[in-house]
């Protein structure tokens, strides 16, 4: 069952001197996290049933954000869309619009929205288009068809917010990211909870395909024809990148590339592993040209061999593949990975100060510096209970695993040994854990003293 919101779009004035309120949700949030949005949120039990109660949750969540009280029948019908299955976490969204006056001053902090957002503002919608084609901010499909058909007058004729299949309910194929960068999600037999795995799509005249991944004909099918219609509007496909090897990411790479003829390229540790020719090898800091736009390639191991982000050098976006997920979270299996390396990478395009952080899994993240350092620290701190539990006698791995991941549903235990490993092999690679036998059973212990205070 999918969670229901409702959101305000505010206007005032009429054009060309329209304006409407929108909100910047925080870093830290756990969906859209730095996305522009209109303000809004879920619907709760207290709101009541159908449409007396999506208009009570929507004008309770605009008071409860910006402070502004208007009445009910200001509310006019604006479109209902839903969340693409690569979200996993579904939602159906209504959308309302509420003409104001000039007297309404909403008022926006992070502390009055509970953390969810930080700041609001008037703007006109051209200008908010400007922000977005200059890849200065982010915004939510939905966000951006509004915007649009505000640019287009629909706040004189609301038909205009209605006239796609996606304003209706049907779940969108395909988001823009950017003007140049399209996330095309496909179905894939990956890790749950994620579904799918995000293709992304890179330029405008000259693009690339990164990570065409699903094994699944309608899935190949669905992406074919979506870079035809590209190519039959002026495009021509250059080539096909990938961020790693992993079956979940590669799944119809050389099917794409048969299709359209296009070359196939990755990093060097991937040139003799992967089903399929590889035409160009690449390198960490080799910057790969797409017409007007340019992708720089940085090595980033620890999850699995030859694993890439792209950079894309004007706006600072991070096409991160498996370095982090927008939904569940990234395995570092000790038998192709390296925990040591994985955080050194983290890092890395931490340093870097990326405008946005697009994954293979999951929502794109606009918290890039909130997530990366969720990322590092989370794994900081398992490496610390893994040295608080050890001591100085030899405990069995399996009562390790019991201990460490005592937060962890048992089903999962299998995937998080291989966690608790890779986190073992580096803290036994710095000597701080020494690794026995006791009969056939593999045991751990540690010299070292660790305090359990925060």
């Amino acid at each position: 069952m999918s969670a229901v919101t409702a959101s305000v779009i505010m206007l005032r004035g009429t054009s060309p001197r329209l304006e409407v309120f929108w909100v910047e949700r925080s870093p830290k949030a756990s969906f859209l996290s730095g996305f522009r949005a209109f303000p809004g949120g879920h619907l709760e039990p207290g709101d009541g049933e159908g449409d007396q109660g999506l208009r009570a949750a929507a004008l309770r969540e605009l008071m409860e954000e910006t402070g502004v009280s208007l009445q009910g029948d200001l509310l006019e019908p604006a479109g209902l869309w839903t969340t693409p299955p690569y979200l996993v976490v579904r939602m159906t969204s209504h959308f309302f619009t509420a003409r104001v006056g000039h007297d309404v001053e909403p008022v926006v902090t992070e502390a009055q929205s509970g953390g969810e957002l930080t700041s609001g503002e008037w703007i006109r919608p051209e200008d908010a288009l400007s922000r977005w084609s200059e890849s200065r901010v982010l915004l939510a499909p939905p966000t951006l068809f509004i915007l649009r058909a505000l640019q287009r007058g629909a706040d004189v004729d609301s038909s205009l917010f209605t006239e796609i299949p996606e304003t209706r309910g049907e779940a969108s194929r395909f988001a823009l990211i950017r003007p140049h960068i399209t996330l095309f999600p496909v179905r894939t037999p990956t890790l749950p909870p994620a579904t799918h795995t995000n293709v992304y799509v890179y330029g405008t005249d000259t693009l690339a395909v990164i990570d065409p991944a699903s094994p699944y004909e309608d899935e190949r099918v669905a992406l074919i024809e979506h870079l035809e219609a590209r190519v039959k509007g002026g495009s021509t496909l250059s080539a096909i990148l990938l961020t790693h090897g992993h079956h979940d990411h590669i799944g119809g790479a050389a099917h794409l590339a048969a299709h359209f003829g296009c070359p196939i390229w990755a990093h060097a540790d991937l040139e003799h592993s992967l089903p399929f020719p590889v035409a160009r090898v690449l390198h960490d800091g080799l910057v790969l040209k797409f017409g007007d736009h340019a992708l720089r390639c940085l090595y980033t191991p620890g999850h699995a061999p030859g694993h890439l982000v792209y950079w894309d050098e004007a706006t600072d976006t991070a096409i991160v593949g498996d370095l982090v997920a927008g939904v569940g979270t990234i395995l570092v299996d000790p038998d192709e990975g390296s925990m040591a390396l994985y955080l050194d990478s983290l890092r890395r395009i931490r340093a870097r100060g990326a405008s946005a952080l697009l994954p293979s899994h999951g929502g794109v993240i606009g918290g890039a510096e909130s997530k990366l350092t969720d990322y590092i620290r989370h794994r900081e701190w398992r490496e610390k209970k893994v040295l608080e539990t050890l001591g100085p006698s030899p405990i069995p791995q399996a009562m390790l695993l019991e201990r460490v991941y005592d937060d962890v549903a048992p089903w999962l235990w299998p995937i998080a040994l291989m966690s608790l490993r890779a986190h073992l092999y580096k803290l036994r690679d710095e000597g701080l854990v020494f690794e026995g036998r006791d009969e056939s059973e593999t045991t751990w212990r540690s010299e070292v003293t660790v305090s359990s205070t925060p």
